[in-house]
């Protein structure tokens, strides 16, 4: 039998699980393990933790942490004014700073050994039309500073060999500020339907799992996103989707496939290259979506004449795959997920790949405890000096304040891509955030 035939057996047996799963959820009759949610804090209908309407969401999650709540009286005036410009202008805005300092160790000589990075950012929804009902329009936009306190940004670290970001979000923008979002919003269909339009990162409306988010849990983007996926940062593109009913779900987008984060919003700088993407989801119900959710997606990217892959190569095939994720909350504390992922042709990122993690919620404190390890195989084409690379990540993260968190990290990356000399390596930090 050959890899391919291997490869499709393999995914009917995967969907067939994700099935089984999905019928015995929905008998479920133990209302204790929902989520509770509250109808004016709806979780956005296909937007991620890091979307606008995301940030936003999470923001709302108040609870009553003891530890410091003088921290959290300094920012009422400011709440209070947030709420009187939605309820004047359906105007709403969330922001935080957060920092981290990482060490590595095993670094190649003259490479510095730790990176220490910071990263501003706010989020912003204004409701144009058809404030308060299922069927408004609206514009969206996150700005972003990310800049660096050591000569090399945290972000940006690569001097041992290791294919990834061991600090997300925490790249260096050169002191300047860049608008990362810039959308459309349309709801349609007293919210069953929408559709986005503008520059926007895909990967805050595909694939979507609780658990991910740089800014509150992980840290490294090998664990938070599908690293079998060939996408592309924050680009130009259209997405939209549609609720069956109020469990089953579709979304699909195309962006521009050479679009990044620090680009200024150039417009399909690099011609008509594109990424395309399909996403097919379940959740017992919408408000549950971010806590229980499991889903398939497709994707495929062009092939891109200009692109400068990360061995130096220029240009790149068309390649695509698909990808398969779930997570599922007990209890309200427990959260176990996984991803997996396929994909064909040599790119930068895995063929193979499998995510495996838990986070686990203090409900009398708010903290957060999370571990997860992640295995990718690239492609026999590539050009590394392994064909294989394992992260694992644990990090706690103690919560102040509702608006001060500190989290402290450990990593641990086996048989760094492109070092012949360093089996292993760990990478140990702290990360504050503080939200406004």
């Amino acid at each position: 039998m050959n890899n391919q035939s291997q490869n499709i057996n393999i995914l009917i047996l995967i969907i067939s699980l994700l099935l089984t799963i999905s019928a015995q959820a929905a008998n479920e009759s133990q209302l204790s393990d929902e989520i509770a949610s509250d109808s004016n804090q709806e979780i956005p209908s296909f937007g991620g933790n890091t979307s606008p309407q995301g940030q936003l969401y999470e923001e709302k999650q108040v609870e009553p942490y003891v530890r410091a709540p003088q921290l959290d009286d300094w920012f009422s005036p400011w709440r209070e004014y947030k709420t009187s410009l939605y309820q004047e202008h359906a105007f709403s805005i969330t922001g935080h700073y957060s920092t981290i300092y990482q060490s590595y160790s095993d670094v190649d000589e003259g490479d510095d050994d730790y990176g220490f990075s910071g990263d501003f950012r706010i989020a912003a929804n204004w409701v144009v039309r058809g404030a308060g009902t299922g069927n408004y329009s609206a514009i969206s936009m996150i700005v972003n500073n990310r800049h660096a306190f050591s000569d090399t940004a945290a972000g940006a670290f690569g001097g041992f060999g290791y294919y990834g970001i061991a600090a997300a979000h925490f790249g260096d923008f050169d002191g300047k500020f860049k608008v990362l979002t810039l959308t459309w919003n349309q709801s349609l269909n007293d919210g069953n339907s929408g559709f986005i339009v503008g520059s926007f990162d895909p990967n805050d409306y595909m694939n979507i799992l609780g658990y991910a988010n740089p800014q509150t849990t992980f840290s490294n983007l090998n664990i938070l996103l599908e690293p079998s996926v060939a996408f592309p940062d924050v680009s130009w593109g259209i997405g939209g989707g549609h609720w069956f009913d109020n469990s089953a779900y579709i979304a699909a987008g195309i962006n521009d496939a050479n679009g990044f984060a620090g680009d200024d919003l150039a417009f399909f700088d690099g011609g008509a290259e594109f990424f395309k993407w399909i996403h097919l989801g379940w959740t017992p119900s919408k408000d549950q979506r971010y806590y229980k959710n499991i889903h398939l997606m497709a994707w495929h990217t062009d092939e891109r004449e200009n692109y400068v892959g990360g061995a130096g190569q220029v240009g790149q095939e068309a390649v695509y795959g698909v990808a398969i994720g779930a997570n599922w909350t007990f209890r309200e504390s427990y959260m176990p997920f996984f991803r997996l992922g396929f994909s064909q042709g040599n790119h930068d990122f895995y063929n193979r790949s499998a995510t495996a993690g838990m986070l686990y919620k203090f409900k009398a404190s708010g903290d957060l405890l999370g571990l997860a390890v992640n295995w990718g195989k690239f492609d026999e084409q590539a050009i590394r000096s392994r064909d294989s690379q394992t992260t694992a990540e644990l990090f706690y993260r103690f919560q102040v304040s509702n608006n001060l968190a500190i989290t402290p990290s450990v990593q641990y990356l086996v048989n760094p891509a492109y070092s012949s000399s360093v089996d292993s390596m760990w990478v140990t930090g702290v990360r504050a955030r503080i939200s406004f």
